[in-house]
């Protein structure tokens, strides 16, 4: 029973739990909303012709991750940043 021994409830320890996941989650998706914004700047910076693979599979993952990030935030636990 370590939040015993550290004089705080179960429920307080339980919150603060919660309250630092929550943290760590909203810090994990801030990071892949910059990430997804260098990626559309780096697609930014090639010609308009350029349709090679690597191209395709950037945009493909960077859909991906839009839509991911999206169900993230509507998660109720996240912050509203």
């Amino acid at each position: 029973m370590k939040a015993k021994q550290s004089g705080l409830t179960v429920n307080q320890h339980r919150q603060i739990s919660r309250h630092q996941s929550r943290r760590v989650t909203n810090q994990t998706v801030m990071e892949i909303k910059d990430q997804i914004i260098r990626a559309r700047a780096y697609l930014g910076f090639l010609p308009p012709s350029s349709n090679s693979h690597l191209v395709k599979e950037l945009r493909l993952r960077i859909r991906e991750m839009e839509r991911a990030v999206g169900e993230a935030t509507k998660d109720s636990d996240l912050s509203r940043r």
